[in-house]
């Protein structure tokens, strides 16, 4: 059973988030999470992957955002979940625009939210889809 942007949203660490921008993209397959704080970062990608931030480095300044945000549409990541609390508390306009423009979900926490606790959630969920598939291969056998 494939797991899509709308699924993770109705995990538990996802109670308190909203989504900022393109919310028709929500049927996005998710196959894995990714943390990534650093400028340039596509390349590192496989695609379809959450990716989280805090947007440090970049959610403040427009055109910074608008290349973090034009790599992960290069490189098909499903969506972006950024933690809008100490360094900035909101995203450039334009790159909420671009986002609506590609239906790419970008996910908002206003309170802090540990990451390592998100991507362990969603690796567990991942992997146990992965397992399920092994099991009914095997059984298949």
């Amino acid at each position: 059973m494939p797991l899509f942007v709308k699924n993770i949203l109705k995990r538990p660490f996802f109670e308190k988030a909203k989504i900022l921008a393109g919310k028709n993209g929500l049927d996005r397959k998710v196959e894995w999470a990714h943390i990534v704080e650093i400028a340039r970062f596509g390349h590192l990608l496989n695609g379809k992957e959450v990716i989280l931030s805090t947007g440090i480095g970049w959610a403040h300044d427009e055109e910074k955002s608008l290349s973090y945000l034009q790599q992960l549409l290069d490189y098909n990541a499903s969506a972006l979940c950024v933690e809008l609390v100490f360094h900035t508390k909101e995203l450039p306009q334009k790159m909420l625009d671009l986002a609506e423009q590609h239906d790419f979900p970008i996910i908002a926490f206003t309170e802090e939210v540990r990451f390592i606790d998100i991507t362990k959630d969603l690796h567990e969920l991942l992997l146990g889809y992965h397992e399920d598939i092994w099991w009914k291969l095997e059984n298949l056998y």
